[in-house]
């Protein structure tokens, strides 16, 4: 069980990617505030397949997330997103932490809390027993097109306690794991265009304050729905969200920023910048071209998700495609807080 409030040891044997999933518990303190490689018509064929990053074995304790973007069509690409997702976790020695949901979860109307797509799209399209893992959302701008699309979300982690489905409010912080947490995330709306100038000032205010604490937990994650940088052909850079979030987010040395909005799987970053820009908006809508930048570590029009491990000291990313594949990789250092 997980609770929210305010508020596994292994063998070194179990420490890869293909150890045996054993079925644990976890628990998350959530801060309340407010198969093969089958190609796909039109895209690039992908790269060769690579072993799972796994470089945490100095430390017992780690945190292992999931996050994609860009999801709620329930068609056969979000299918295999999620029957990948479902084998990777089962390769896990246990289920995941967390999954972080990027925004765009839904795209057709929503009708309410009692709508068929709530288990069409989402309780029945990711499996339990695989994915026993709360499923954290925020609002992507779909979310926000129609009447009171995001607000059903809202209302539905609400009404539904014992569901995976977790928004408590359009922006909050996940502390994980309830014990000693290694891994802070602070969750955000970037719509600024469709909040009131009152409610982005606010959240604002909670961000700034939110990264001006001092650091609690080796791991500091934000994530929202909008880029601030991208190579995506239909999107790109956010000027606005640089201009809004770019400084504060370096100045507090931020580690990651997650997002999805660009239909693509993408790994950035900038010179001088200590952040990397994680684009995983490949979760089930149709994908979007992208046109690799100087500073693209990876770039590539593909459906798939993100997966990370983070330990007391490092941490260990890798894009997986909708075939299971991993299709890149990088690891970083919590004491440097620098790529490796």
């Amino acid at each position: 069980m997980f609770a929210f409030t305010k508020k596994r040891p292994m063998s070194r044997a179990s420490k890869v990617c293909l150890a045996a999933f054993v079925c644990g518990t976890f628990a998350v303190t959530l801060h309340f505030l407010l198969a093969a490689n089958a190609g796909q018509p039109g895209l690039p064929s992908l790269p060769p397949a690579t072993s799972c990053v796994v470089t945490v074995a100095d430390s017992d304790r780690y945190v292992d997330l999931f996050a994609l973007g860009d999801w709620g069509t329930g068609t056969d690409p979000q299918r295999r997103v999620a029957t990948a997702m479902e084998a990777e976790a089962r390769r896990l020695p246990r289920p995941p932490d967390a999954v972080l949901l990027l925004g765009d979860n839904f795209y057709k109307r929503l009708k309410g809390v009692a709508d068929p797509k709530w288990e069409s799209q989402f309780e029945s399209m990711y499996d339990k027993a695989a994915l026993p893992s709360p499923f954290f959302a925020l609002l992507g701008n779909h979310d926000c097109y129609g009447k009171d699309k995001g607000a059903f979300q809202l209302s539905y982690a609400a009404e539904h306690p014992g569901s995976r489905w977790k928004m408590p409010a359009r922006w909050y912080r996940i502390e994980l794991p309830a014990e000693q947490p290694l891994v802070t995330i602070l969750m955000l709306d970037s719509n600024f265009d469709q909040l009131s100038r009152e409610m982005w000032a606010e959240q604002t205010r909670w961000l700034t304050e939110q990264l001006s604490q001092p650091r609690s937990t080796p791991w500091l994650i934000v994530a929202a729905h909008h880029p601030l940088y991208s190579h995506g052909d239909k999107h790109g850079d956010a000027p606005d969200l640089i201009r809004m979030w770019g400084d504060l987010l370096r100045n507090a040395n931020v580690d990651f920023y997650l997002c999805g909005h660009d239909h693509h799987l993408e790994h950035i970053r900038r010179d001088g910048d200590p952040i990397d820009y994680l684009i995983s908006g490949g979760g089930g809508a149709g994908t979007r071209g992208v046109s690799p930048g100087s500073d693209s570590r990876f770039a590539v029009q593909w459906h798939g998700f993100l997966s990370m491990r983070l330990g007391e000291r490092s941490a260990d990313v890798n894009f997986i495609s909708d075939a299971g594949t991993v299709i890149h990789s990088f690891s970083r250092s919590a004491t440097t807080r620098s790529a490796e």
